[in-house]
């Protein structure tokens, strides 16, 4: 039961950790093109 556990709690966490570097890179990827719009 334990590793059962742990193993869903690991998958959760993996699932956060890719939506959080998924939402940062979006974001990442806006700024640039604000920062490319504004130099230009």
């Amino acid at each position: 039961m334990s590793l059962r556990k742990s193993k869903y709690e690991v998958l959760e966490r993996l699932e956060v950790g890719l939506r959080i570097v998924s939402l940062a890179l979006v974001v990442a990827k806006t700024l640039v093109e604000l920062v490319d719009t504004t130099l230009i």
